[in-house]
């Protein structure tokens, strides 16, 4: 656990903490998704993206994943993209490569639109 004090907020893994300062640098508004805040209402949680990246007119989700349990999580990204508007980018090691290599924040607001879908 990453724990980010400027912000409040709790990063589960360095792939994770690498996305949201890149999106810092980039002063692309990017907000950590709590998942108490995403419970039903008897108390067992559901899919929910890492990260929104809904205002700066992107209007979508990102999720940082480590590809370890991709089988199991498919499904679940693609019930979520089925009943909401929003779109997802699934950042993956390589996707956070690209990233790092992005100039400014109009070529990585590109980059993430290019992956969302």
């Amino acid at each position: 656990m990453i724990r980010v004090a400027q912000d409040d907020i709790e990063l589960n893994s360095p792939g994770e903490a690498l996305f949201y300062g890149l999106c810092r640098l980039h002063e692309i508004p990017v907000e950590r998704v709590m998942l108490s805040a995403v419970a039903e209402p008897g108390g067992s949680l559901f899919y929910w993206p890492g990260f929104c990246v809904a205002r700066a007119s992107l209007n979508m989700y990102a999720e940082v994943s480590d590809g370890q349990s991709e089988a199991a999580m498919r499904p679940l990204r693609d019930g979520w993209r089925a009943s909401t508007p929003h779109r997802l980018a699934v950042l993956y090691q390589e996707e956070l490569r690209v990233l790092m290599t992005r100039a400014n924040h109009h070529e990585v607001r590109r980059q993430l639109q290019a992956w969302a879908r």
